[in-house]
């Protein structure tokens, strides 16, 4: 919101964006999910435009004055009294630009979470389809050639080696859901 103290415009709450990083950090870490991780910050960016469209608002009604909401022609005011709305308007400006950029860094979360699911879905596939058939081959391989020492330590080993695949698999899965 913006102010008029000592003849010059300022903003108040300039730390409002830190604020609002946390909440958004604080949503991600609690929700745990994309969908609602995407709707939280669909509504930050919605946020940030009304608080855009409300600052520009605000800051035409103070330098302005009452005097063009009444009809009357703008009254000339001093030289300084320009100085303090132009550097009004170039506060305004700046903040404007701050909360672009933030839209911007909002959107490129929101497709970066979307990207890492995607992959994350990917690779699960891939190791689901590669557990199957080692599975499977092992069950063939017992039935066709049946059981000799060999074979049984050739199957152990297939077996562990499943074993790691399928645990290394979970742990893939719980630091990618962990992001």
């Amino acid at each position: 919101m913006y102010y008029v103290a000592g003849g010059g415009v300022g903003v108040e709450g300039e730390d409002e964006s830190e604020k609002s990083k946390s909440e958004v950090n604080d949503e991600e870490d609690e929700s745990g999910g994309d969908f609602k991780d995407r709707l939280v910050l669909q509504k930050r960016k919605h946020k940030l435009k009304g608080n855009r469209e409300q600052h520009s608002g605000l800051l035409l009604r103070n330098i302005v004055g009452a005097d063009v909401a009444s009809g009357d022609a703008i009254p000339k005011k001093p030289n300084e009294e320009n100085k303090c709305c132009f550097h009004g308007l170039c506060e305004m400006l700046k903040s404007m630009k701050q909360l672009e950029a933030e839209i911007a860094q909002l959107n490129h979360v929101v497709r970066q979470r979307e990207e890492d699911t995607q992959c994350t879905k990917m690779m699960l596939k891939f190791g689901r389809t590669r557990f199957r058939k080692w599975s499977h081959w092992l069950l063939v391989k017992d039935v066709v050639i049946g059981h000799n020492s060999n074979q049984l330590e050739t199957n152990a080993k297939l077996t562990r080696e499943i074993e790691e695949l399928h645990s290394q698999l979970k742990n893939l899965i719980s630091l990618r859901s962990s992001t």
